[in-house]
């Protein structure tokens, strides 16, 4: 989990000029995390506290990746799951409306509760949380089946931080825990998009263990806000002609923002202008994880031997295996003689010239994972050796008079 960074800032006269480096920065990036041979996502991500008008995140897909990422397979389209926005098309709502009704649910303050005892889908029920953002209480409304998005509240309300109301709110606001709804309440309402149209809902009735039936948003709720604020499910859409969504798993290992001028504002820098004004610049940030870029490869690039360690980052280019290094003059000339002619053609050689049995010496070769292995052994006296390529294991003998040409193929 640690996080390691190499960090960039830029700063700016001009909106323009920053869109221009936040670009080349959002572009090297891509160029480094794909000469890496890594398996990475871009994803659209909140600027959270960083503030600011657009971020990125590069994501290694890992089934140990703390991030969930919520992508489109059929386009470049991919959020982190807390902002993921929900295509949503409005439907004409054919079901009658039906007088409101109160009904008594004894003890089913949960919506798996509700289902059982009135034989209803969760489907039919709307769920209503009440949260506290920056000492304010306010009520948000989604689906029985769906949860809440905090996020896409919080931004919607504006505020800095969103909690659960406390039981003390709840009271002083007449709201009643398990079986909290909007109804005639003077408080700020967020109805989640898809539940609108609702014409015969089951909703809490602010009374302990009473809800309410034939419930209507349009009808019975005089004041509210619409919007998307329940969190993307795999097979949601981000736009009317988009595939299902899919959800995998990420390793954060770049981060790009645009900062605008929240953080020279606050620290008063400034420059002179053209006209010898003073002005305040615009800001970018930009951060690349050193240590979780290595924590990432080699979670994508591995087998049951061991490491397979991309030639971008490898230490060494080739791994010189002579299986008598230490007991034959002959393999131990050719070896430092080999190693020499390899280095001056910018190859970086690994010699391992130990004491070792020979499958001592294959098993950990593969566990290191660079990506050549010359190994020099029992046919070496037939003027032959083998050479293996560790990412396919494609293993071949060479002729010791053609092994530096076919090397450079």
């Amino acid at each position: 989990r640690e996080f390691i960074m190499m960090d960039g800032y830029s700063f700016h006269t001009t909106q323009e000029n920053l869109d221009e480096v936040y670009n080349k920065y959002y572009e090297a990036y891509k160029r480094i995390f794909t000469r890496f041979e890594l398996d990475f996502k871009i994803v659209k991500a909140d600027n959270g506290q960083m503030g600011g008008s657009n971020s990125h995140e590069f994501m290694a897909l890992s089934p140990i990746g703390e991030d969930i990422i919520a992508y489109d397979s059929n386009s470049d389209i991919a959020y982190n799951i807390e902002i993921a926005p929900i295509y949503f098309k409005p439907i004409e709502n054919e079901e009658a409306l039906l007088p409101i009704k109160i009904i008594d649910t004894l003890n089913c303050s949960k919506i798996e509760e509700l289902t059982s005892i009135l034989n209803v889908s969760k489907t039919k029920i709307i769920k209503t949380l009440a949260y506290n953002i920056d000492n304010e209480i306010i009520l948000v409304c989604v689906r029985g089946d769906r949860e809440v998005n905090e996020l896409k509240v919080l931004k919607k309300f504006g505020g800095l931080e969103i909690k659960f109301a406390t039981n003390e709110q709840l009271e002083k606001h007449n709201l009643v825990q398990g079986f909290i709804g909007p109804k005639d309440k003077n408080l700020k309402i967020y109805i989640d998009q898809e539940i609108e149209s609702f014409n015969q809902a089951i909703i809490g009735s602010n009374i302990l263990n009473k809800h309410l039936i034939n419930f209507s948003i349009k009808r019975d709720i005089n004041q509210y806000e619409v919007g998307d604020f329940r969190l993307i499910e795999v097979g949601d859409k981000f736009t009317e002609n988009g595939n299902g969504i899919q959800f995998k798993h990420g390793i954060e290992i770049g981060h790009v923002f645009a900062l605008g001028d929240k953080y020279t504002k606050a620290l008063r820098v400034e420059y002179l202008n053209d006209q010898q004004k003073l002005e305040t610049p615009l800001m970018g940030c930009y951060g690349i994880g050193v240590s979780r870029i290595l924590s990432a490869i080699f979670e994508q690039h591995n087998d049951e031997n061991g490491l397979i360690i991309p030639s971008s980052i490898a230490p060494y280019d080739i791994h010189l295996i002579p299986l008598d290094y230490t007991k034959s003059i002959e393999q131990k000339k050719f070896t430092d003689e080999l190693t020499n002619k390899l280095e001056l053609l910018g190859y970086s050689v690994l010699v391992d010239d130990r004491n070792q049995r020979p499958g001592n010496k294959f098993a950990e070769a593969d566990l290191l994972g660079l990506p050549k292995q010359i190994i020099i052994g029992r046919d070496f006296s037939n003027g032959i050796v083998e050479f293996k390529n560790r990412k396919d294991k494609l293993r071949i003998s060479i002729l010791v008079d053609e092994l530096l040409e076919v090397l450079t193929k």
